[in-house]
């Protein structure tokens, strides 16, 4: 038995392909052999003797596609008899998934996103991570399918605000091949103005807590503000809103006395007032 392997034309993802041939019938050295191709050598010979006379049977070849970013796919056993075996590029169809930065980068810093894509019915997995920095910026994805009905991906998007909050959707799914926004696509803003008016000679310290939650579009913030005498200026803090109608906050003050007999600390309080006066 002689059979003449050859490597097909091969995308880039594919730095080499492990071919195992065996042939069932014979139990000699021959029997069992492995070769690698690459684009530099992309041919091989497998030859045995059948251990039989008559004409042979199937032999058996198994594929190992080793990949350019270090992962290595392997593909079942298969049977064949054809004199010359062509090892065929597995990727069948390339896609290409655009993320697009959307948000008020005055108020935002980055937005990073993490995706995830899993096959493993052909062992194959890709992943992409991208930095965004400026709204309406995109970061493409494009990689080759083994199966081009399998187009579920699921990602994570971290939202990073520079006053340091950030806000994190985990878990999102979409398909493959489509352009997907990220970030806050806000419909609104809420605006809050903490403005001191604290007693400086009663508190050498007040910490404010700010929270705003919108489950149903995934989005928890917060933020933190520390007043003291010497920097006693109003503080902003301004939440990017998907659900217009929804703008109640809530927050919660602690004081630090001049004499440890003063401190207090109110419980969480829920308002829509933009204006928080705290004294």
């Amino acid at each position: 038995m002689k059979v003449n392997i050859h490597l097909g034309a091969m995308s880039d993802a594919v730095r080499s392909v492990h071919v195992k041939m065996r042939y069932p019938g014979y139990r000699g050295p021959s029997a069992e052999q492995s070769f690698e191709l690459t684009k530099e050598k992309p041919t091989a010979g497998f030859f045995t003797y059948t251990g039989q006379s008559g004409d042979p049977g199937s032999y058996r070849y198994q594929i190992t596609y080793m990949l350019a970013d270090g992962q290595r796919m392997d593909v079942a056993e298969q049977a064949g008899q054809s004199e010359t075996l062509t090892i065929p590029d597995p990727f069948e169809q390339r896609v290409t998934t655009r993320f697009l930065a959307q948000g008020d980068f005055t108020v935002v810093q980055k937005i990073i996103v993490d995706a995830r894509y899993r096959d493993a019915a052909n062992d194959f997995a890709a992943d992409h991570h991208a930095e965004l920095a400026s709204n309406g910026e995109s970061s493409a994805w494009t990689f080759g399918l083994r199966d081009p009905n399998r187009r579920d991906i699921e990602y994570d998007v971290k939202i990073i605000n520079k006053d340091g909050s950030s806000v994190e959707q985990r878990g999102l799914r979409r398909r493959l091949g489509e352009t997907i926004p990220v970030g806050v696509g806000a419909v609104d803003a809420l605006e809050v103005t903490v403005v001191p008016a604290v007693d400086w000679n009663k508190y050498k310290l007040v910490l404010v807590y700010l929270e705003y939650a919108d489950p149903a579009n995934n989005i928890r913030e917060e933020a933190n503000f520390i007043l003291r005498k010497e920097t006693s200026a109003d503080q902003r803090w301004k939440v990017l809103l998907r659900d217009g109608q929804r703008r109640s906050f809530r927050h919660r003050v602690r004081y630090v006395g001049v004499n440890s007999a003063d401190n207090k600390e109110t419980t969480w309080t829920e308002t829509t007032d933009p204006i928080l006066v705290v004294e």
